[in-house]
């Protein structure tokens, strides 16, 4: 009998002890926050900006492309980007396109543009000068004109390329104002598969290459916290 109540005891007191001990996990899970790529929801901030870019760009192996366009996006918690970007080729680059095609007394030029989806990184925004890096992931339409006399004849259609384009970005910024920052960056656009027809060849590699971009971003660059809701 003394044995029962003995075991009986020791039964009861490991099944308080064990309760205790489980409670104290929970509440020490509960105070535990849980590690997410963007902190706690009262902590998000939202912006957003816009950027005018200029691009000196190799086309066809050499540094004759220039390049005008805009990228933006929102921003969250000052770092993390996702946006759009688009840039157009300006009449820069002189071709000779084939010989069914050419016309005594034209000047053809390469033209044409792409654009894409942007995602993008900034380190450490908050410092005066900070680097950033992003990639464009989209589509390349490269075709040529003669723009001298493109109301020659307005109905005429050339060769085009349509193409998929990935253009990998580091550039370093500086924080003018809260609303106004430049950059300096080294771009690498690779399309693997255009193709367009001039200069007696078929070219499959004109629109790869290295650029040089100048940028002027106005935006929110801090952003708005997003306040919880109530419970």
């Amino acid at each position: 009998m003394v044995k029962k109540n003995l075991a009986k005891k020791t039964i009861i007191r490991f099944v308080l002890i064990s309760t205790l001990l489980f409670s104290n996990l929970c509440l020490c899970a509960q105070r535990e926050e849980m590690q997410t790529l963007f902190g706690r929801r009262e902590d998000v901030r939202i912006g957003g900006y816009g950027t005018f870019e200029i691009k000196a760009s190799q086309l066809d192996g050499g540094i004759n492309g220039l390049l005008l366009g805009w990228r933006g996006g929102v921003i969250l918690n000052h770092k993390y980007v996702l946006g759009l970007a688009g840039y157009g080729l300006l009449p820069t680059r002189k071709i000779t396109p084939p010989s069914d095609i050419a016309e005594i007394g034209r000047d053809y030029h390469l033209t044409g543009g792409y654009g894409g989806i942007l995602l993008e990184y900034i380190n450490s925004p908050r410092k005066l000068l900070h680097f950033a890096a992003n990639t464009l992931i989209g589509i390349a339409g490269i075709t040529y004109t003669d723009l001298i006399n493109k109301d020659y004849d307005t109905h005429k259609s050339y060769p085009k390329s349509i193409s998929f384009v990935v253009e990998p970005c580091v550039e370093m910024e500086l924080n003018v104002s809260t609303v106004f920052r430049m950059s300096l960056g080294v771009s690498y656009r690779y399309s693997p598969n255009f193709k367009l027809r001039y200069n007696k060849q078929d070219n499959k590699n004109a629109l790869n290459g290295l650029s040089i971009n100048l940028g002027f971003k106005f935006g929110e660059f801090l952003g708005y916290k997003i306040k919880p809701k109530e419970k």
